[in-house]
């Protein structure tokens, strides 16, 4: 049978491919520009390995598969347990004693979840491909640049065909950011539409070195140590999300000390605002604490470990032993970006552990807080805390409602994945308490605080609008967890729609959108989607969620996974708001609400224009939830409005 293939080809010029074979697989993700593709052939078989992709081949008519068709949840979750088992790879190489620096391994110092996420999302790739093969049993290949280095395990290089377009690389394609790119993704919103934008880590350092050397120095916000007195390090908080914190800690006399290397502690008009007012917190500028014998040592100490480093990777063997499953090794597609990540960054590794090292040494902390503890400055922190200085977590997200769940819950958590480091883990109230106490965090650990970041929404006041307003916080798919697959991204969307539809058919009622604020593949995706589709719903991303939840008479929380609900369900809650669960996730098992949880939590089978229309329009029924809401905050958070008054005495 003759077959037709009409791509772009390397020069970015349509060509005729013509093969030798029948029977053909064509590869697809959004790394190659193919709005010129004519494929005929009833022998050839399409895969989509994305959603722009299979959007672009739905839209074209032309027949496809997914790449995930072929891995079953089973199997995900079993890779998504072996990507745990390789969070400590570092300490296992021979080379890991010439990797250290004063005790502590320079490759530890990496986000474990950074790591994660970038292995699962590879690993579920490379696993697809195998499978796509083993039951197709293809002659011949097409596939895209990026996916061609996944069937080096699998298929002959003679019968594969590489669709290469230079006008379309593989980090434009929408694929290369974070863990892979070394990029910041910054943010904002003009009027109601929200622009995403991506700069370099090094270009976002240089420029935040200048802003803040401007301001401080201007403000008289940099910290000045003194020997007398001990203040308290708060790692990478935003001042403008902990107002009533820093009011709080302010009042204690003690220096306040923030330490932000990601984001500037005066990054907006607010935070700037707030260390202006509470004279006692100020900005180390970890950067001065480098004399100029430290940064001789450091253009050393670079060289060497870059040499370490180059002695490292030569190990083919150990790497391909290591990264391997099921008998199958998975290094040759994760070798040049994990080579090119670790000397990328060395530079800034080695500057965290001598800045931290001085840091902790000078005698000038009594105490530690932060809101994570896998971030680059937390990691560092907790490694070099020699001097065991208290260290306090501070509880940043997550609503425990439903106890059916919990043992399904613990499975992903953070603490049960990276496990407990800090002195004390300061949670939000009773629920949580429970939660982590059953699975094993010992309670001489555990202090409920409530939370200092809501402490402003029990007086925020309340906005009007005039009419009903439904506001439907989306809640993105994840590679977190392995599930954010294509058919999942597609169901979405489609459920999306439906419930968008039901809200515009009912009269009177208008629609905010609210994404999740975190970097994430699948908000680019939802709008794009927006864009497409509702260009008359104001979609906002870095708007404060009390400002969003007060303008709106319901919130609804569209979640594709039942584990992991919205903190913004609680902040409605707070603000005295009707709530709604949405769950997208097939095994979630309200269809209907269940009068014994507070939040109207529906299946996507569910009928939810019955309940929209009880809850917009059925005043008794709303009131109901109204209670429910007052009764179960008492379980749900502790010291409403002055949980920083709490969180304060104990940290000092």
């Amino acid at each position: 049978m003759f077959h037709l293939i009409t791509m772009i080809g390397i020069n970015g010029n349509q060509v005729k491919v013509v093969p030798n074979s029948s029977n053909i697989l064509v590869l697809l993700d959004s790394t190659f520009s193919y709005s010129k593709i004519t494929i005929k052939g009833n022998n050839t078989k399409i895969f989509a390995f994305d959603l722009p992709t299979y959007h672009d081949l739905a839209n074209r008519g032309i027949s496809h598969s997914l790449s995930d068709d072929y891995l079953t949840k089973t199997e995900r979750e079993e890779l998504h347990d072996f990507v745990n088992s390789l969070y400590n790879w570092h300490d296992k190489t021979p080379e890991s004693k010439n990797l250290e620096f004063d005790g502590i391994n320079l490759l530890s110092i990496m986000n474990p979840f950074e790591f994660h996420e970038y292995f699962l999302s590879n690993l579920i790739t490379f696993f697809s491909i195998k499978k796509i093969i083993e039951q197709e049993k293809p002659h011949e290949i097409f596939v895209t640049e990026r996916l061609s280095k996944f069937l080096d395990s699998f298929f002959d290089k003679k019968h594969i065909t590489v669709l290469n377009d230079p006008n379309l690389t593989y980090e434009k394609g929408g694929q290369g950011k974070g863990f892979t790119a070394d990029q910041i993704e910054l943010r904002f919103n003009v009027l109601s539409k929200p622009i995403t934008m991506y700069v370099s880590k090094k270009t976002y350092s240089k420029v935040k070195n200048i802003y803040e050397n401007i301001i401080c120095s201007f403000f008289n916000l940099w910290f000045n140590p003194t020997k007398n007195e001990k203040g308290i390090l708060l790692l990478e908080f935003n001042p403008a999300a902990y107002k009533e914190l820093f009011m709080n800690l302010n009042k204690t006399n003690k220096p306040i000390i923030l330490l932000n290397r990601r984001r500037s502690a005066i990054w907006n008009k607010e935070s700037l605002k707030i260390l202006k007012k509470y004279t006692n917190c100020k900005i180390l500028n970890y950067k001065k604490l480098l004399n100029s014998k430290d940064k001789k040592d450091l253009s050393r100490l670079k060289i060497k470990y870059q040499q370490n480093l180059q002695n490292l990777w030569k190990n083919e063997e150990f790497f391909a032993n290591l990264f391997s499953k099921s008998g199958i090794s998975f290094w040759h597609v994760v070798k040049r970006k994990m080579e090119n990540l670790y000397y990328n960054r060395l530079d800034e590794y080695l500057e965290y552990l001598v800045i931290t090292k001085k840091i902790l040494e000078s005698s000038t902390i009594g105490s530690i807080a932060m809101l994570n503890e896998v971030g680059e400055t937390e990691t560092t922190i907790l490694k070099f805390n020699r001097l065991k200085i208290p260290t306090f977590l501070l509880q940043h997200a997550f609503l425990r409602y439903d106890p059916t769940t919990s043992e399904a819950q613990w499975k992903y958590d953070d603490q049960k994945l990276v496990s407990l480091k800090s002195d004390y883990f300061l949670v939000w109230g009773n629920s949580d308490f429970e939660f982590f106490s059953k699975f094993g965090i010992p309670t001489s650990k555990l202090k409920i605080t409530g939370s200092a970041r809501h402490d402003s929404f029990f007086t925020y006041p309340r906005t009007s609008y005039g009419s009903k307003t439904v506001l439907l916080a989306l809640s993105p798919l994840t590679d977190r967890f392995g599930w954010g697959d294509t058919n999942s991204a597609i169901k979405y969307e489609e459920q999306l729609t439906n419930v968008i539809n039901i809200i515009k058919n009912m009269s009177g009622v208008r629609i905010i959108v609210k994404l999740h604020p975190g970097e994430n593949w699948h908000n680019l995706s939802l709008l794009e989607f927006f864009k497409k589709n509702y260009r008359d719903i104001p979609v906002y991303q870095i708007r404060s969620s009390k400002n969003v939840i007060q303008s709106s008479d319901l919130t609804i929380n569209v979640n594709p996974n039942s584990l992991d609900p919205s903190t913004i369900m609680l902040e409605s809650m707070i603000l005295n708001k009707p709530t709604m669960l949405f769950s997208l996730d097939e095994q979630f098992k309200n269809l209907e609400y269940d009068d014994g949880i507070p939040i109207v939590s529906l299946s996507y089978r569910a009928n939810i224009e019955k309940y929209l229309k009880k809850i917009l329009y059925d005043n008794e029924f709303r009131q109901i939830l109204l209670q429910k809401n007052k009764l179960y905050l008492k379980k749900f958070l502790a010291n409403h409005g002055n949980a920083s008054q709490k969180i304060a005495e104990i940290i000092t």
